[in-house]
């Protein structure tokens, strides 16, 4: 619990309520999650995981739609599962279509690594963990992730940017450092125009109490943030 949700588009036009829960069955991110949580024992915060993830998934606009630009503001106590809720969003969205999540993971080497080594274990099954708290990668190879940043990363290189002629996810785990958004945004200019159309950005920002997405704060790193998200609107 602990978890508030404000909305702070504010007259841009949202999205209608779009999200459909995957089966059962289905190899899905979302359904790996769960069952980790399950392992994990956090029996009690399942249902409030559950629900929040769910009203921000529809809140986000569907990526098989028309593009739109919308953002938000989550807000929650220490220690309240921020983590963890924003890691159930990324596996509901990715189910859904989204292809390029970037993580904004703080400012500082540490926390950065802390923050992929969760999302590499409790997301994308790249990590294990020695007791086995870890998700499972899927069945299909070809929704497996592909990884833009690893641990002990300290920058973000960027890399072959042919990965994206696939289908797969790509996730980056950066610190919100100016120089690494503006690298980050010159490596996707790579790409031409008409494969950047085809690229659904979901940017979730862990550092929202510094320099966050504020569309008339002239910090060189919210400034960067908004060009960023622009070459995908």
């Amino acid at each position: 619990g602990g978890t508030t949700i404000a909305d702070i588009s504010g007259d841009i036009e949202q999205p209608e309520a779009w999200y459909k829960n995957p089966e059962v069955n289905d190899d899905s991110y979302w359904q790996r999650y769960l069952e980790l949580l399950i392992r994990k024992g956090w029996y009690e915060a399942i249902n409030d995981i559950r629900s929040s993830t769910r009203d921000l998934i529809d809140r986000i606009p569907d990526p098989n739609k028309d593009k739109m630009d919308v953002y938000g503001l989550v807000v929650g106590r220490v220690q309240s599962g921020k983590t963890a809720n924003f890691t159930g969003l990324i596996a509901r969205a990715v189910d859904s279509g989204y292809n390029l999540v970037i993580v904004l993971s703080g400012t500082l080497n540490n926390l950065r690594n802390q923050t992929q080594k969760r999302l590499l274990r409790e997301l994308t099954g790249h990590e294990k963990h020695p007791k086995g708290l870890h998700v499972r990668k899927p069945n299909n190879k070809d929704r497996e992730f592909e990884l833009l940043t690893d641990v002990g990363d300290t920058d973000f290189v960027g890399g072959d940017i042919n990965i994206f002629y696939n289908d797969r996810p790509k996730l980056a785990v950066i610190k919100k450092n100016v120089q690494i958004l503006i690298k980050l945004k010159q490596w996707l200019e790579k790409l031409p125009e008409k494969k950047r159309e085809q690229i659904n950005l979901l940017i979730i920002d862990d550092e929202a109490d510094y320099a966050s997405v504020n569309r008339t704060d002239k910090r060189a790193e919210n400034e960067e943030l908004r060009d960023s998200e622009d070459d995908f609107i």
